[in-house]
């Protein structure tokens, strides 16, 4: 079943490219490289600041990106990747 689907299955309002803001917001805040940031989401920097709506702190990031369905185990992240986000 598509995202799609599932959305209007659920009758929930969704905004336009919720996920696709939520992805970068909590990305750059983990990695703090709107460079990376840019290319993992696949547009520009400059559209990467555009999206940004509201600051994440790298501990929302931290929360955010440990959000798993129940019964599933967690993903390890590559090594080093925790060390690289912002202070």
């Amino acid at each position: 079943m598509t995202l799609r689907a599932v959305i209007r299955l659920s009758k929930v309002k969704w905004a336009h490219n919720a996920t696709r803001h939520s992805f970068v917001s909590y990305h750059l805040a983990q990695f703090g490289n709107a460079t990376k940031t840019a290319l993992e989401a696949g547009h520009t920097e400059q559209m990467t600041s555009r999206i940004i709506g509201a600051l994440v702190t790298p501990q929302d990031a931290a929360a955010f990106w440990s959000i798993v369905p129940r019964g599933t185990a967690k993903l390890a992240l590559p090594a080093g990747t925790q060390r690289e986000g912002r202070r």
